[in-house]
């Protein structure tokens, strides 16, 4: 057996158990390699998880919060028991078993934000919505046998991450509730989307490693529809270490060159998706407040303008 834990990367631990699971599942092998051994994997998963259950349960709550290396200590605990979702037929119940982390709950629950607001209400069991949020309002999603297709039941359970971060105001560096943060594959196809708390916060679970495009923008429905210019940022590499943090310009203020062209930028990519003519009203009024700096920028706002307003 190769080393594990602080002998090893804790990638390499997860690649290496998602393998055996996979093997395990799917072949179910008789030999005496160990490495095959349903219970040899659930000794070495146990092997590498320092927390318990219960002290990750307790970093839950304001895990933001927490130094830097805590963090990253409780998404390795998060994705480090990936596999074991399909362990249960492979292993007889008994102590050790019991000591596994079956549900992942608790681990589950440091990595993934509460989506607190001050006022709520219930869509369905177990799910709290802000009042007055649009239609499309979810919390992140936390989830561990992926559905944008890089993990089937045929496959090893991929490693997930998130991305995550704040949206605030470029004049104050205030928090901005309810911007809708969308991530994009390279074909522009959406992997999810979520809506900030009311401390600007937001977090997307989505295959570490995947190259995504995040785009912050209002949503039509709601009051803050026209405050708000968009944002995007392309090619972004996906991680639990860095934040992805992003400063929106207020619609009617110019706070230089830059910021307009972001904000020209997030029109792009909203044509690119094909957003709905609610959108595309909102947008015809935002876009006319920009001032950019050259002719060539001036001739794609004025032909994105003649695009939403054909939208409408």
């Amino acid at each position: 057996m190769r080393g594990l834990g602080a002998d090893g990367s804790a990638r390499e631990d997860r690649q290496d158990f998602a393998l055996r699971m996979w093997v395990i599942d799917r072949f179910r092998p008789q030999d005496e390699n160990p490495r095959w051994s349903p219970e040899a994997l659930a000794a070495d998963t146990l092997a590498v998880l320092t927390l318990s259950p219960s002290d990750a349960a307790a970093r839950a709550h304001n895990w933001r919060e927490l130094p830097l290396a805590e963090i990253r200590e409780g998404r390795r605990h998060k994705n480090l028991p990936a596999h074991l979702e399909q362990f249960i037929g492979h292993f007889d119940p008994g102590p050790a078993r019991d000591r596994l982390p079956l549900d992942r709950a608790p681990h589950t629950a440091a990595l993934t934000p509460s989506g607190r607001t001050s006022a709520h209400a219930t869509r369905s069991a177990g799910e709290c919505v802000p009042i007055g949020a649009p239609s499309d309002w979810r919390q992140p999603r936390s989830t561990h046998r992926l559905e944008s297709g890089v993990a089937s039941s045929s496959s090893p359970t991929w490693e997930e991450t998130q991305v995550f971060g704040h949206v605030r105001a470029v004049p104050d560096s205030s928090p901005i509730f309810m911007i809708k943060v969308s991530v994009y594959r390279g074909d522009l196809t959406e992997i999810d989307h979520v809506f900030t708390d009311e401390e600007g916060r937001y977090s997307v679970a989505i295959a570490a490693g995947e190259t995504v495009t995040v785009r912050f923008d209002t949503h039509h429905s709601l009051t803050n529809a026209e405050d708000w210019q968009p944002s995007v940022v392309a090619n972004v590499v996906t991680s639990d270490e860095s934040p992805l943090d992003r400063s929106l310009l207020p619609a009617g203020h110019d706070f230089g060159a830059a910021s307009n062209m972001d904000a020209l930028n997030g029109y792009v990519i909203a044509a690119a998706v094909g957003e709905t003519a609610e959108y595309a009203a909102t947008a015809v009024r935002r876009l006319s407040m920009l001032k950019q700096p050259s002719l060539v920028l001036q001739a794609l706002q004025q032909r994105l303008l003649e695009h939403f307003t054909e939208t409408t």
